[in-house]
């Protein structure tokens, strides 16, 4: 059972419908942060849970939202919370992912044209690793995931799109090896502060990334 969480930023809806379609069952759960429930009706999926301080919606919007999904008939939990708050409503929404999700969580609708929201839901990524959950932020153009102290594959086949980078987060990446790509690495450390690990591709058929001490973020681009 997956979760995933629908969040308020740029979200292309022709990508997200096809995405959704391939990927989301009725077993796996759906979180609306905040204006993801707007995306979510874009979609035409009802989202199990509803979380935000609605900021971000209009008066006449909430009170759509409220009509449609505050029933008593609707399996639908409207969660609200104080606008004065130290996380986000995506941060929110992921701390109640982990909560009910004992599988993959994937954030959708968590980058944009505001850096400090894209940025900051990035840094999210850490708070999976630390909790043992697997979390991905997919959009249109990316698939970014983040690993720690562990051996992961990834086939050329279901590779999200060419490029494959690796990045360094919150200090140095030691022992890490890349094998099954144009640019290997064995037993490197990856300090940060430089290029070194963008726009890598797998060759054969399948990469396999390790790293024995710290947090590796993985990005996986299209062109």
């Amino acid at each position: 059972m997956s979760t995933f969480i629908i969040a308020g930023g740029n979200a292309d809806i022709e990508f997200l419908t096809e995405y959704m379609a391939e990927n989301f069952s009725d077993s796996d759960i759906c979180i609306a942060a905040d204006a993801g429930i707007k995306v979510c009706e874009k979609l035409q999926i009802v989202p199990n849970y509803i979380i935000g301080d609605f900021d971000s919606l209009s008066n006449s919007d909430r009170e759509l939202m409220e009509q449609t999904y505050g029933g008593k008939d609707v399996k639908t939990e409207i969660i609200t919370l104080n606008p004065i708050k130290d996380d986000t409503d995506t941060e929110a929404a992921l701390h109640l992912a982990f909560s009910v999700s004992d599988e993959e969580i994937y954030m959708l609708g968590a980058t944009g044209s505001r850096l400090d929201h894209t940025y900051g839901n990035i840094e999210l990524l850490r708070q999976g690793v630390d909790s043992k959950h697997k979390v991905y932020i997919v959009d249109k153009n990316n698939r970014i995931s983040m690993i720690s102290n562990e051996t992961v594959l990834i086939s050329k086949e279901e590779q999200f799109g060419k490029y494959l980078s690796l990045f360094p987060v919150g200090g140095a990446c030691e022992g890490v090896s890349v094998m099954g790509t144009f640019y290997p690495l064995e037993n490197k450390i990856l300090s940060g502060g430089n290029t070194l690990g963008v726009s890598n591709e797998i060759v054969s058929d399948c990469a396999k990334i390790t790293v024995k001490k710290g947090k590796l973020l993985i990005i996986e681009s299209l062109d």
